[in-house]
This record gives C-alpha cells, sequence and structure tokens, in this order.
C-alpha cells in the first residue's frame, strides 16, 4: 500500500456509503462552488483526505508496521436560516461519517491486494481513535445567507507489509 492507496481507500470507501449532501474526493479538488448544493438540502459538504504523518516500524520477520496519520478535511455549507440548525446539520454529517468508519474499520479492503488492517481504532490499547476538530462557523460573503463550517477528523490507519530486512 501507499498513501495515494490509502487516500484513495478512504475516499473510495466513504464514497460507497452515499451519505446524504456529502460529496467525497480522493484528494483536494482544485475547484468547489464552494460546495456542491443538493436540490432539497440546505447543508452539503465536501470531504477529501490527507495524510499528515506516516509512521513505520519493523516487527521482524520481513514485515513493517505502518501508521497514517489521515485527516478527513470536511468543508460544510449551510443556508439554512438558523445557525443552530446549520450546526446540527453538519453534526449529523459528522455523525454519519464516524459510524460508516466505526462499521468497517479495514474501510471495505480487507480481501484486497492492498488491505488496510485497521482504520479509526488507533494503534493499540489507551491510543486515540478518532477524533473531530472544527472551527468557529464562518458567515459566507458571497450574498447566499450561508455559512461555511470546517472541520477536520483525524482517523489513524494501519498496514502490516512484507518488507525483507535490510541486510538479509
Amino acid at each position: 500500500m501507499s498513501r495515494e492507496t490509502v487516500r484513495q481507500a478512504v475516499a473510495n470507501y466513504l464514497s460507497g456509503k452515499q451519505i446524504p449532501g456529502v460529496s467525497v474526493y480522493e484528494a483536494m479538488p482544485k475547484v468547489s462552488d464552494p460546495v456542491p448544493t443538493v436540490p432539497g438540502l440546505q447543508t452539503t459538504c465536501i470531504a477529501f483526505p490527507t495524510i499528515g504523518t506516516q509512521q513505520e516500524i519493523r516487527l521482524g520477520m520481513g514485515k513493517k508496521h505502518i501508521t497514517y496519520d489521515v485527516t478527513l478535511q470536511l468543508v460544510c455549507f449551510s443556508t439554512q436560516a438558523q445557525g443552530e440548525d446549520a450546526q446540527a446539520d453538519c453534526d449529523a454529517i459528522f455523525e454519519s461519517i464516524l459510524e460508516w468508519i466505526r462499521t468497517d474499520p479495514s474501510l471495505g479492503t480487507i480481501g484486497s491486494s492492498n488491505p488496510i488492517l485497521q482504520a479509526g481504532e488507533g494503534t493499540g490499547f489507551g491510543s486515540q481513535d478518532l477524533r473531530i476538530e472544527q472551527d468557529l462557523p464562518v458567515l459566507a460573503d458571497d450574498g447566499s445567507g450561508g455559512v461555511h463550517i470546517w472541520a477536520r477528523m483525524a482517523i489513524t490507519a494501519v498496514e502490516i507489509v512484507n518488507a525483507p530486512p535490510p541486510f538479509g
């Protein structure tokens, strides 16, 4: 597996869940309007994974334990009349994403040539599993009356790969 395949696995898994109002990309889209609108929904979100750090630990016997610190960037836009309703919609989107990650820690990769051992489960007992950080909402300055809400969901992804020792 590689950084790109980890990002692809996260994006493919969440795209397949068809969470209402959420458009998932493999990487940050260069163009967004600022967030796609969906008929009948007042709150929408784009989501894309980034990998901040990657750590490798040799396990012996020709194996390595690789930990990816994946951040799912969440960019929401709401035209709800009340800020409380906009936040409630975003919270529902965040909870839906969390629930899908909790449902399948392999993110649908078991049986593939590049399986993720676990995602959203930390690296061991007492380690961080999932975390969400949200910025303060910002009123849109485009005349829409909308509000932008940005958040980041930290997801630890772990894989074990074959890696022969460097000195045979």
